[in-house]
C-alpha cells in the first residue's frame, strides 16, 4: 500500500508544481500585457469617459481618435468642440517609418562588414578597436546631444531627417557590431576558406557564402536596431521641432497643456506606434528567434 502511495504522491507534486507554474507565468503575462490592453480601451473612449472615475470598463467605443491620426487636418470641426484634438499625425508617423529604416538600413550596410573584420581577421589593436567601439554605447543621449546640436545648427541640419539618421546610426553601430560578431564567430571557419579555395575573392566570400548563413541574425539585429531609432524620445525632442518631428515626439503634445491631457489621443497615438513594431515581430519571428539562440550555440 505504501509503494502504490509514492507514485500518486509524485504525480499530486509534480501537478502542483504545474498549476504554480503556468500561475506564475499567466500572472507574469497579465502583468506585462494589461498596459497595453488599457491603452486598448482608452484609445477607444471619449474624453469623458476616459477620466471617469471609477473606470468605466463598459461604454460606448469610439474611433474619432483613430479618425484624428489619420484624417489630413485632424477631426471635424463639430467633433473639436466635444473631443478637442491637436490635429493629424499622420506626417510624425511617415518621419518615423522613414528614419528608422534609413538607419537600420544604414546600420546594417556599415555594421556588418565591420562585424566581419573583427570576426575573421587579426591585427594589432583589434580587441582594443571593438571595446572603444562599444563604448560609445555606453555614453548616455544626453551627454552629446549638446553637442550634436550645436552641430547641426551649425551645419543647417536642425529639423531634417538626415541629422536624426545620422545620430541615430552612429548610436546603434555599435549594438549592431558586436551583436553580429557573435554570428559570425558562429560559423565555421571552414566555410571560408571552401569559398576562397572555390575562387572566392573575400569580398565575394562574404556577399554571397556567409551573408547568407547570418541571415536570422541580420533580422535579429535590424529588428532591434529599428526598435531603438523608432522609440527614441529625447534626441528626436532636442533636434527636431516640426518637420522631422517622430511619433514619440508628436505623442508629448497630448499630454500637457491648457486644456489638459488627451488621453484618447494618446492611447491612440500610442496603438499606432506600437502596431508596426508588433507587425514586424511577427513577420519575422522565426528569423528573430533563430537568430537570438543561434550566438547561444556553438555550431
Amino acid at each position: 500500500m505504501t509503494t502504490a502511495a509514492a507514485p500518486r504522491r509524485r504525480d499530486w507534486r509534480r501537478s502542483a508544481v504545474e498549476a504554480w507554474y503556468w500561475a506564475l507565468v499567466a500572472a507574469v503575462i497579465v502583468y506585462f500585457a494589461f498596459p497595453a490592453f488599457w491603452m486598448l480601451l482608452m484609445s477607444f473612449k471619449t474624453r469623458l469617459d476616459a477620466t471617469a472615475f471609477p473606470p468605466l470598463w463598459v461604454f460606448h467605443p469610439t474611433t474619432l481618435h483613430y479618425q484624428g491620426i489619420f484624417s489630413a487636418g485632424g477631426m471635424p470641426t463639430e467633433v473639436q468642440i466635444s473631443e478637442p484634438s491637436l490635429g493629424t499625425m499622420l506626417p510624425y508617423l511617415v518621419n518615423s517609418v522613414i528614419i528608422a529604416a534609413c538607419t537600420t538600413g544604414l546600420t546594417l550596410a556599415l555594421g556588418t562588414p565591420a562585424a566581419y573584420a573583427f570576426s575573421g581577421f587579426r591585427f594589432r589593436g583589434d580587441r582594443l578597436l571593438a571595446f572603444a567601439v562599444l563604448g560609445i554605447r555606453f555614453l548616455p543621449p544626453i551627454s552629446y546631444v549638446v553637442p550634436v546640436y550645436l552641430l547641426a545648427a551649425n551645419a543647417g541640419l536642425l529639423d531634417t531627417h538626415l541629422i536624426l539618421i545620422l545620430v541615430y546610426t552612429v548610436i546603434n553601430l555599435p549594438f549592431i557590431i558586436w551583436m553580429l560578431i557573435g554570428f559570425f564567430k558562429d560559423l565555421p571557419g571552414e566555410i571560408r576558406d571552401a569559398a576562397r579555395i572555390d575562387g572566392c575573392s573575400e569580398w565575394a566570400a562574404f556577399l554571397r557564402v556567409l551573408m547568407p548563413l547570418v541571415a536570422p541574425g541580420l533580422a535579429a539585429t535590424a529588428i532591434f536596431a529599428f526598435m531603438l531609432a523608432w522609440n527614441d524620445f529625447v534626441i528626436a525632442f532636442i533636434l527636431t521641432e516640426n518637420h522631422a518631428r517622430t511619433m514619440p515626439v508628436a505623442l508629448a503634445r497630448y499630454v500637457s497643456g491648457e486644456a489638459g491631457t488627451f488621453w484618447g489621443d494618446v492611447s491612440a497615438g500610442g496603438m499606432v506606434t506600437m502596431l508596426p513594431m508588433l507587425l514586424f515581430v511577427l513577420l519575422a519571428q522565426r528569423s528573430l528567434v533563430r537568430g537570438l539562440v543561434v550566438g547561444a550555440v556553438k555550431g
